[in-house]
C-alpha cells in the first residue's frame, strides 16, 4: 500500500433541504428553516474549543433552536372567560415567501385567515448578536389581541471542527428581571457559553422548563404558547415563569423556553415586536449585550446592517454577460443580457457576503480574528484554517469587500499562522492540526501579500510587526526547499522532501497536491511550482527598492527564474502545435501525469501571469480539460472536472474557467442551483446541485472573485 492509497474521499451529501443563511464575524446562523422561519443552529467561533461551539435544536422537533411564533384572541377576551387556554390559539400559518435585503438578510411574509406576518433577521456587524423583527397585520373587522415571540428546545451544544461531538454538561436558563431577559447558559463546570433573547418592549410571558429528551421528542408540537397568562395553571405542565428563577437541563435532557409580547391590533392595524438575541462567554455577558442591542434600536441597527451591504462593489457588467454568452452560440438581447447579469449580481453579493461572515470571524472567548474553511456545520471540515483556502480563495474577494479586514487577515497569515501553515491545516489560533507539507500553502500567503500592496499601495504592511519575521520565515522556507541534501526539520519540513533539478532548472516538491490528497511518486506539481514562481515573482518585485530586503530580493527572483525554467524543461508534453502542460512529473524526472488538479487548476496558468492566455500551449492545455478525454471530466448539463477526492464537478475549477476565458463556465453558474446558490465544493453533472462541501465559505469567496474578474466593471486587477 502506497500514500496514495490512503485517500480522505469526501463524504457525499444527502437529500438537502433548502435553507436560508446569515450571520456577522460573531454569530452565524447556517441553516433557516424555509417552512417556520425557524433557526435549526447558532454557532460561534471559540478559540479554547478549537473550532465551532455549535447550538442545536430537538431532532424531534424538526432540529430547530429558535422559532417565531404568534397567538391570537378577541381583544378584551382574558383567563377568566373559561375558554381553553385563555382563548389563546396558535395562529396556523400558510406558505412562507422569501426575499433577501442586499442579498443577506432573510425576511418572509405569511398569512393565516386573520393576520398578515413578516419577519426579518439580521446579525447587525460589530454586535454580538443578532435582531427578529417580527411585524403583524390585523386583518380582521374586529380588534384582535397578538402575542408574537420566539420559542424552541435547546437540545445540545456541539464542539465542531472536523467532527462534531457533544459537550457535557447541564444546560441552564433563568429569567433575569433586572435585564428582563430570558438567559440561558452552558455549563461543563465553569461557563462555556451563555445567550439570552429579549425584546424591545415588556414580555407578557416567558415560560422554560427542562425535560429529558425523550419526554421532548414524545410532544414535539413546539406548542409552547399554550397557556400564555402568567398566572399560575394548574394544568399547565411548564414549571418556569415570570419570577422564577432557574430550569436546569444535565446531558440528556433539553431546555424548551418561550418567550412573546402582547399586541392589541385595530382592524387593518399593522404592530411590530424586535426580538433581540446576545452572545457571550457567560449568561452575564449574553445579557448585557443584550442590553446593549436592545437600547440602540430595531431599526437603527436594521439601517446598520443595511448601509453595510450597500454600494460596496459595483453590479456586474450585462455587456461582458452579453459577449461571454454570445460566444457559446446564445444570442441574446439587451434586456437578456441585463437579466443575466441581475442573476449573476445576486449570486456574486451572496458568495461575497457569505465569505466574509463563514470564512472569518472574531472568537468569542479572546475577540481576536481567525481564518477559517467555513463556520457552518453542513461543511465537513468546518471551524480550522488552511493557508490554501484563505489566502488563494477567500483573501481576493475579502480585499474587494472590505480591505481592513483583508489586511488584518492578511498580518495573521504572516504572524500567527505562518509557522504551521504551510502543512495542511491548524487550529484557530495557529496550533498545527492535520499535518502534511502543501507547496500551494506554503506559497499562499506571499502571493497575499503581493496581491495586497499590488491593488491597495498599503506599504505600511512592511513594518507591521511581526510581518517581516513571517516574510522571511517563508522566503528561508522556499530556499530550504530549494536545496538538495540539507537538513530540512529545522525549517519545519520534512527532510525526504527533495527538489528536482536540471541545468539551472528547479521543480520543488509537495507531500500533498492542493485537494491535500498524498502525491506519492510524482512531487511536482505544475501548478504549485507556478504559484511558488508567481509568489516569489511578485515578492521580488515588492521589494525593489528596499535595502534592508536586498539580499531576500535577489534569492527570490532567482529561485523564482529557476523553477519558471523548471516549469518549461519538464512539465511540458507533446509536440508543436499540440504542446501542452502536464499535471506533474514523477520524482525521477522522466515520467509525465496528465490530468487537472481542480483545486489547483492548470487553468489558473494565464491568471498568475506564468503566460498569457492567447499562449497556444496554455489554450491547448484548457481545450483538453473539460472534454471526455480527461478521465476525471465528468459530463452533463452542469458537467466540468473532478478528481478521486470528489469525482464530480468542482465548483472552483469552474470558477477558474471564467478566468482562462472559457465561456461555457458563465452559462454553469448563470444556472447551477449549486448548494442553494451558495458555492460548494463539487455539483452532480446533471443537476447542477450540491454533491460534495456544502456551505464551502472560501470557495464562496474565490467564485466571487472569479466573477468579478470576468465581468465586473472596471476591474482593479493588476493581473488582467
Amino acid at each position: 500500500m502506497t500514500a496514495a492509497d490512503f485517500l480522505t474521499a469526501a463524504p457525499l451529501l444527502g437529500d438537502r433541504r433548502p435553507r436560508e443563511v446569515t450571520g456577522n464575524e460573531w454569530v452565524s446562523f447556517p441553516a433557516i428553516d424555509l417552512q417556520s422561519g425557524g433557526l435549526h443552529s447558532l454557532t460561534v467561533l471559540h478559540e479554547g474549543a478549537g473550532g465551532l461551539l455549535e447550538l442545536a435544536g430537538l431532532a424531534a422537533s424538526g432540529g430547530r433552536l429558535l422559532v417565531p411564533f404568534a397567538y391570537t384572541r378577541p381583544a378584551g377576551t382574558s383567563a377568566a372567560s373559561g375558554l381553553p387556554g385563555g382563548g389563546w390559539q396558535a395562529v396556523d400559518l400558510a406558505e412562507f415567501r422569501w426575499d433577501r435585503e442586499g442579498e443577506w438578510l432573510p425576511g418572509w411574509t405569511a398569512d393565516s385567515a386573520d393576520l398578515h406576518l413578516a419577519g426579518r433577521l439580521l446579525a447587525p456587524p460589530g454586535h454580538r448578536g443578532a435582531v427578529y423583527r417580527l411585524t403583524v397585520t390585523n386583518r380582521c373587522p374586529a380588534d384582535r389581541e397578538v402575542v408574537v415571540g420566539l420559542g424552541g428546545s435547546w437540545a445540545e451544544t456541539r464542539q465542531t471542527l472536523f467532527a462534531s461531538r457533544p459537550v457535557s454538561g447541564a444546560h441552564q436558563a433563568w429569567y433575569d428581571e433586572w435585564t428582563q431577559t430570558l438567559v440561558l447558559e452552558c455549563r461543563p463546570g465553569l461557563a462555556l457559553f451563555g445567550w439570552a433573547l429579549g425584546a424591545d418592549r415588556p414580555l407578557s410571558t416567558c415560560i422554560f422548563e427542562a425535560v429529558p429528551v425523550w419526554q421532548a421528542a414524545a410532544d414535539s408540537s413546539l406548542q409552547l404558547g399554550l397557556g400564555l397568562e402568567a398566572t399560575a395553571n394548574p394544568a399547565l405542565p411548564w414549571r418556569g415563569r415570570l419570577g422564577q428563577r432557574t430550569a436546569g437541563a444535565a446531558t440528556g435532557a433539553c431546555l424548551r423556553f418561550f418567550l412573546g409580547t402582547t399586541l392589541t391590533l385595530a382592524p387593518g392595524e399593522t404592530g411590530e415586536a424586535a426580538f433581540f438575541l446576545g452572545v457571550g462567554t457567560d449568561g452575564d455577558g449574553a445579557r448585557l449585550t443584550l442590553v446593549d442591542l436592545r437600547r440602540r434600536g430595531a431599526a437603527a441597527l436594521h439601517d446598520a446592517a443595511r448601509r453595510s451591504l450597500a454600494g460596496r462593489v459595483p453590479p456586474l457588467d450585462p455587456a461582458r454577460v452579453r459577449s461571454l454568452l454570445e460566444a457559446v452560440g446564445e444570442p441574446v438581447s439587451q434586456a437578456e443580457a441585463e437579466q443575466a447579469a441581475a442573476r449573476l449580481t445576486a449570486l456574486f453579493r451572496r458568495n461575497l457576503h457569505f465569505n466574509r461572515c463563514f470564512a472569518t470571524g472574531r472568537a468569542l472567548d479572546t475577540g481576536r480574528l481567525a481564518l477559517v474553511t467555513s463556520r457552518s456545520p453542513d461543511y465537513y471540515v468546518k471551524g480550522v484554517f488552511w493557508a490554501r483556502d484563505t489566502f488563494l480563495w477567500s483573501f481576493p474577494a475579502l480585499l474587494l469587500d472590505d480591505p481592513e479586514l483583508a489586511r488584518e487577515a492578511l498580518v495573521l497569515g504572516l504572524t500567527r499562522y505562518v509557522q504551521h501553515g504551510p502543512f495542511h491545516a491548524c487550529y484557530l489560533d495557529g496550533r498545527p492540526l492535520y499535518p502534511g507539507f502543501e507547496l500551494d500553502e506554503l506559497a499562499a500567503p506571499l502571493w497575499a501579500f503581493d496581491h495586497y500592496l499590488a491593488m491597495t499601495g498599503d506599504h505600511s504592511l512592511w513594518t507591521e510587526p511581526g510581518v517581516a519575521e513571517g516574510l522571511r520565515l517563508i522566503l528561508r522556507r522556499f530556499r530550504t526547499l530549494a536545496e538538495e541534501g540539507r537538513e530540512k526539520a529545522a525549517d519545519g519540513l520534512e527532510p525526504e522532501l527533495r527538489p528536482l533539478r536540471d541545468g539551472r532548472g528547479l521543480l520543488l516538491p509537495t507531500f500533498l497536491d492542493p485537494s491535500d490528497d498524498p502525491v506519492a511518486d510524482h512531487p511536482y506539481l505544475t501548478y504549485p511550482n507556478v504559484l511558488a514562481w508567481r509568489a516569489l515573482t511578485g515578492f521580488a518585485r515588492q521589494a525593489e527598492g528596499r535595502r534592508e530586503w536586498g539580499e531576500e530580493r535577489r534569492q527570490a527572483a532567482q529561485l523564482a527564474e529557476a523553477v519558471q525554467r523548471g516549469v518549461r524543461e519538464h512539465l511540458l508534453c507533446g509536440q508543436e502545435p499540440r504542446r501542452s502542460f502536464a499535471m506533474a512529473v514523477s520524482g525521477d524526472g522522466g515520467g509525465l501525469v496528465m490530468g487537472d488538479n481542480p483545486a489547483g487548476s492548470l487553468a489558473l496558468l494565464a491568471y498568475l501571469g506564468f503566460c498569457d492566455r492567447t499562449d497556444p500551449v496554455f489554450a491547448h492545455t484548457v481545450a483538453g480539460l473539460n472534454r471526455p478525454g480527461n478521465p476525471f471530466y465528468f459530463p452533463g448539463s452542469f458537467g466540468g472536472r473532478g478528481n478521486r477526492h470528489a469525482p464530480f464537478p468542482w465548483v472552483v475549477a469552474r470558477a477558474a474557467d471564467l478566468l482562462a476565458g472559457d465561456p461555457s463556465a458563465l452559462k454553469f453558474f448563470l444556472h447551477a442551483p449549486l448548494d442553494d446558490g451558495l458555492a460548494c465544493e463539487s455539483v452532480d453533472p446533471r443537476t447542477g446541485a450540491a454533491r460534495t462541501g456544502a456551505a464551502f465559505a472560501a470557495a464562496a469567496g474565490w467564485l466571487a472573485w472569479c466573477l468579478y474578474l470576468a465581468l465586473g466593471q472596471d476591474v482593479p486587477n493588476p493581473w488582467r
